[in-house]
């Protein structure tokens, strides 16, 4: 008896969380392009991200059979104190990572205007744990590339399924 209304929580508490639309990080839905993307040679943490993304669903073209270009401009990354404490030390740092970038048809005419995309984030730095702050910073940024790469990639959804429902 006892064993049967703990399944029966496990399961009302699962239901629960998945009815109220609760999910992991990093979990939440995938862009899905429909239409082949060239893009330009870059270096780049943020290229390398999307690169590998439009590989992994077969979205990467070459220019002559691309339907749209992404053009990547040089990536911005900052680290800078936020707050000190009272004895002038950094406790917390601002991450900036940014990156210009532009969309073109298939004859290099614009799409959209040139565009930033931009994320900060925050994190505590601890001076007596020096290793596990570093880890966390290196945590975070992997996490921005990730999350610029998917912020241009629904950009790039978003004009092309504007792009085929004017056509």
């Amino acid at each position: 008896m006892k064993r049967s209304i703990n399944i029966l929580i496990v399961t009302l508490l699962i239901a629960a969380t998945t009815a109220c639309g609760w999910r992991l990080r990093g979990s939440g839905q995938e862009v899905d392009i429909q239409q082949l993307i060239y893009l330009e040679d870059a270096t780049g943490q943020i290229h390398d991200a999307l690169k590998k993304s439009l590989t992994k669903k077969q979205r990467l073209g070459d220019i002559a059979s691309a339907d749209m270009q992404l053009i990547l401009g040089k990536e911005f990354y900052e680290r800078r104190s936020a707050s000190v404490n009272n004895q002038a030390q950094t406790v917390q740092y601002q991450l900036t990572f940014s990156v210009p970038y532009q969309i073109l048809n298939k004859l290099g005419e614009p799409l959209a205007e040139n565009t930033v995309a931009q994320l900060s984030r925050y994190y505590t730095y601890n001076q007596n744990a020096i290793n596990s702050s570093d880890k966390e910073e290196q945590a975070l940024r992997k996490e921005m590339i990730r999350q610029l790469s998917q912020q241009i990639l629904r950009r790039v959804n978003f004009i092309s399924q504007k792009q085929t429902s004017t056509q």
